[in-house]
This record gives structure tokens, C-alpha cells and sequence, in this order.
């Protein structure tokens, strides 16, 4: 079975990297704006998620 922590950090990492590259390849108009701001959310929860997970060893 995959470490939780890990499946978190890469499930983190997947959403942020497509907020970047769906920020930088659409245009800049205020819907993505805003969308981009809750991909990157998403993907720093993921990320805080995995975190919680190894620093509580599990």
C-alpha cells in the first residue's frame, strides 16, 4: 500500500504545477484569475495534508 504522505505530496504537486500551467497558458482575464487562486489552494491543502501525515508518522 502507498504512504499516504506521499500520495498527498504528489497529488499536491500535480495541482500545483497545473495551476501554473493553466495560469500562464490562459489569458488573464478575471475567471481564471480566480480559478487559479482555489487550483492553488487545492494544491497547497494536498501538500499541508501530507505533511500533517509524516510529521504524525503516519
Amino acid at each position: 500500500m502507498a504512504n499516504p504522505s506521499k500520495v498527498s505530496f504528489i497529488i499536491g504537486a500535480i495541482i500545483l504545477l497545473s495551476g501554473f500551467l493553466f495560469q500562464s497558458s490562459a489569458s488573464a482575464n478575471l475567471i481564471v484569475q480566480i480559478y487559479s487562486k482555489w487550483i492553488f489552494a487545492l494544491g497547497g491543502l494536498f501538500i499541508l495534508i501530507g505533511l500533517l501525515n509524516l510529521a504524525l508518522g503516519k
